[in-house]
Order: structure tokens, then sequence, then C-alpha cells
């Protein structure tokens, strides 16, 4: 869809308004009598009520003036489809900070020199398709702070323009696939930061051929996936993989293959990875030229390598009884927990390897218990079959049994004959 020619000028009057009565109210306006430009405006509220908002209490005469309207803070929990139609050369529209829990593509018709649009801090839990479909011209697009937890495949439909996309601080788990990003091939910053993700597949995200900067710290992921073929990354600037739960060996070289950029930066910092671990990673990044954040572990107390936080591989000779130390060892981790609300690495790791034997010990008991039980079924099973259908399989087996026995006398020097008879 084509956006409207807006005939304004570029420096926009700053309006604070008491409510949007006085919106209605307002007159347009030029700047001297030979300029075929009108006067551009970028309004915002004093009043904090507005609950929803519909068209008619948007439309005024200088509709089609205003460049940016501010609506943040209103508690807005309704905004009915349509009503920002009159607002035909909009630019940026800030919704953020209410109580919208819903978002539906009739709700922004009209916005087709949307620019900018703000809906953090609201209450989303679900983004559906082809919502942002009517605004072809948008470039930065704000989802932070909300209750996401699913993205659809064609939510980003049409936006070939984008350039900055944040859905930080929701709780998602899955994003990222060809069918995401598929229109997203402009996109240059990509925020994922305080999500749910656990696996970061780097092929899921290769479309976005255009990204600058891609922050996914403090998402607890524990693995970054750079399986299958290698389609490069040559404008990515700023790989923020911070704050999670990585603590294995990146395999560098395939790292450097997706990540050519020679101005690239990896922050590292705050993850779980032995000191002997990181020691190599460092090592590697070195050898292929890769630069990393500084450290910012200043605590010279807590195991690091150049500031680098690291966990010291657990190799004492722990032979003490499980009944000796295991339960107080549970509750000095629930101690260090209500105090520091973080697990303290060497109690965790040997409590990890107790439940990990008692789970392995459970296990086979478990499936011993199962098969004896299986057993006992069947044999029941095959009894109550015999005597409901009076087979007699069983008895006459039984007999038959008996039957071969040779019975021996005992050697006592008695007469057989006794026996015989």
């Amino acid at each position: 869809m084509s956006a409207n020619i807006c005939l304004l000028e570029s420096n926009a009057k700053s309006l604070i308004l008491d409510t949007l009565k006085d919106l209605r109210s307002m007159q347009r306006v030029t700047n001297d009598s030979n300029s075929t430009k009108f006067q551009s405006y970028s309004i915002s509220f004093k009043s904090r009520h507005f609950n929803y908002i519909n068209d008619s209490m948007i439309y005024s005469n200088i509709s089609q003036d205003i460049i940016e309207l501010n609506l943040n803070n209103k508690q807005i929990w309704e905004i009915q489809n349509g009503c920002f139609r009159s607002l035909t050369c909009l630019q940026h529209l800030d919704l953020s900070s209410n109580g919208i829990t819903f978002i539906k593509q009739r709700q922004f018709q009209g916005l087709d020199n949307l620019i900018s649009l703000n809906l953090a801090h609201n209450n989303i839990y679900f983004v559906n398709d082809f919502i942002f479909k009517l605004m072809g011209n948008l470039r930065v697009l704000n989802l932070s702070y909300n209750s996401i937890y699913q993205i659809n495949r064609s939510a980003f439909f049409m936006l070939t323009k984008l350039e900055w996309l944040s859905v930080r601080k929701n709780r998602l788990k899955v994003l990222g696939n060809y069918y995401h990003f598929r229109y997203l091939t402009n996109l240059k910053h990509l925020d994922m930061t305080l999500n749910a993700f656990l696996y970061i597949t780097i092929n899921h995200f290769t479309i976005l051929e255009s990204l600058e900067t891609w922050n996914l710290s403090s998402n607890n992921a524990v693995k970054l996936d750079d399986r299958g073929p290698i389609q490069p990354f040559f404008n990515l600037r700023v790989l923020d993989l911070s704050n999670n739960g990585f603590n294995f060996v990146f395999n560098t070289d395939r790292l450097k293959q997706f990540f050519p950029n020679n101005q690239l930066t990896i922050d590292i910092n705050n993850n779980l990875f032995y000191c002997s671990y990181l020691e190599k990673i460092l090592k590697d990044f070195h050898r292929y030229n890769i630069s990393y954040a500084p450290g910012r572990n200043l605590d010279d107390s807590i195991p690091n390598r150049e500031h680098i936080r690291c966990d010291l591989v657990n190799v004492s000779d722990y032979s003490e009884r499980v009944d000796n130390y295991y339960g107080d060892l549970v509750d000095k981790i629930r101690e260090r927990l209500r105090q520091n609300k973080k697990i303290p690495n060497k109690e965790y790791y040997q409590i990890l390897k107790l439940y990990k034997a008692d789970h392995v010990h459970h296990k086979h008991m478990m499936i011993f218990l199962i098969v004896a039980n299986c057993l006992l079924v069947l044999y029941n099973i095959l009894i109550t079959t015999d005597y409901l259908s009076k087979y007699g399989y069983l008895k006459t087996l039984c007999v038959r049994s008996e039957h071969h026995i040779v019975r021996q006398p005992p050697q006592i020097g008695l007469p057989i004959e006794l026996f015989e008879l």
C-alpha cells in the first residue's frame, strides 16, 4: 500500500494539551502566506485517564498535520478499530506503559507513513499474523516488557523497511526461523534480552543479512547451535551472549565463519564456563582475531580469566558418605539462595552429582519393578483365561508333568513291594 503524500513542515511544533477535547478544537495553519506546507505537530497530553480511544476522540481539523502522537502512561486498555485512520501523516506513535492486552491489524488502519511504533510496557501476550501489515514504512518496533509468549510466523509480514526490533523482557521460548524473519531483510538491530530461549540456532536467523547488533543476554541459554550450512552475517558488529548458562567450548572456527566481520565484538561475561574451557575459548578468540568485551568481574575472590567469571572444575575427592553431608549441603544451598539468590557453584555441582547417581539408581529400580509387575499381570491373565474358558490347559499340563515323574524308592533297605502298594 502506497503512503499518502504529506505536505508538512519538517520542524514539528510541540503541544501539550489537557485532554482530547482540546485536540478537536484546533485549526489548521500554515507558517506564512506563500508556503504550500502546513504546520506539523507533536502532540502529548496531561491527562492520564483515557481508558479507551476511538476514531471520534482522535479526529480533529489538524489530524493530517500530526506527525507525532504520545499516548504513553494513559491507562489505555482498549483501542477500537480504525481509531487512527484520520492520522494519515503520523510518523511516531507511542502507546507504551498502558494496559493494552490485544492488538489487531484494524487498530492501525491509515498509518501508512508510520515510522516508529512503541508498544512497550503493556500486557500483550500474543502477536497474531499480519498485525503490522498496513505499516509498510515502519522502521522501529518496540514490543519490550510485555508478556508475549508467542509470535506467529507471519506477524512481521511486509515489514521490509524495519531496522530496529525489540522483544526484550517477554516470555518467548521460540523465535527465529525463515517464516518469522523472511520479510525483515533490512533489520539491523535485534534485542531478544530477558526471555526464555534455551537453545539459539544460528541458522534460524541467517536470513537477517543486514543485522548489525544482536542482543541475546539474560536468557539462561545453554547452547549456541552452529550446525547446518553456513550463511555468514557479514554486517554483524555486536553479539551479546552475556548472562546466560553457556558452559561448553564454542566451535570458534565455525563461529568465525558465521560472523566474519573483523569489527565484531562478542560479550561472554557471566556465563557458566569452566575456567579451563574459558581459557581455550579466549585463546581461540585471539587465534581467529575475534574481539570480545572486557571482563566485568572485579572481585578477585571469584574465579575468573581476564576478569570474565568462570567456574572451577570440581577436582576434589569427595569420599564422604552421602548420608553424612547430603542434607547439610541442601540446607546450605537454601540458605545461600535466600541471601544471594545465586547457586554456589561448588556445592551445587556436588548435589548435582549425587542427584544424578540417585536418579540412575531409582531408574533401574523402577525398571525392575515394572518388569516384575508386567510378568505378574501376564501370569494372572493366563490363569483367568484358562479358568473362564474351561480349557484346562494349565491343569492338563500339570497332570502330564506328574505322570512323567519317576518315583524313586528311598534307599533304606525296605521291600519295594511296600511302596508299590
